[in-house]
């Protein structure tokens, strides 16, 4: 490589271009570290300026709306915070880990670019699914090992949905923590109080209940029985 071609890259780095090397500077000479990082950089601005290109989107899963175990929601946000899509149906027949896969799904399938996608409210069936279950059901012919030998896995039709979407899109699981409201002095000594009372009441009945069948079995021993 040219020492012009070294400055026009080191110029679209964004870097001073390093000085030449010295005229009489053998050709197989080892290169210090500096010459040795031009022949990373290009790959590693590539590499980012790939990552930037593709849209990131959270999608936000939600199944058994308003009590009806039938319903599921999906919204999906752009990090830009533009064009928000939320798509919302009832589903009769379809319930629990097949109606959140479904959810999922459909939530992947309504992109139209391959993009970065962060899921929140994944059950454990749909995050033990994706990060592990897919790539050993797809190497056995979707089939899973059950006492000895191979079936068929559940739901397989949206799993092989699911699996070609995430060969569009990079997906990731994400994690909400829900922190309790936060209390009081008073109130937190109201809540303890409340539970030392209601255990003070349990170990109470307990006693009633012990002692009177103590009470009741003394009384059998002594009543003459009929002869």
């Amino acid at each position: 490589m040219t020492t012009e071609q070294l400055a026009i890259t080191y110029s679209r780095l964004g870097a001073t271009s390093p000085a030449a090397p010295a005229v009489d500077t053998p050709p197989n000479a080892p290169l210090g570290p500096r010459w040795a990082h031009h022949f990373v950089a290009p790959s590693l601005e590539a590499e980012t300026a790939t990552r930037l290109a593709i849209p990131r989107y959270q999608l936000n899963l939600e199944v058994g709306r308003d009590g009806d175990p039938h319903t599921w929601r999906f919204v999906l946000l752009p990090s830009g915070g533009h064009r928000v899509l939320a798509v919302e149906d009832h589903e009769p027949g379809v319930c629990g880990e097949q109606l959140e896969l479904l959810t999922l799904v459909r939530g992947l399938e309504a992109l139209d670019q391959p993009s970065a996608v962060t899921v929140y409210g994944c059950g454990r069936y749909l995050r033990n699914g994706i990060a592990y279950g897919l790539p050993e059901w797809r190497e056995n012919g979707w089939q899973w090992e059950r006492f000895g030998r191979l079936v068929p896995i559940k739901h397989v039709e949206l799993w092989r949905r699911l699996d070609r979407a995430m060969q569009i899109h990079r997906l990731a699981c994400g994690f909400r923590r829900i922190d309790a409201p936060r209390r009081g002095v008073g109130e937190r000594h109201h809540l303890f109080e409340k539970k030392r009372r209601v255990g003070v009441r349990e170990a109470f009945v307990d006693w009633v209940k012990y002692s009177a069948h103590s009470l009741l079995l003394a009384v059998a021993r002594r009543v003459p029985q009929p002869g």
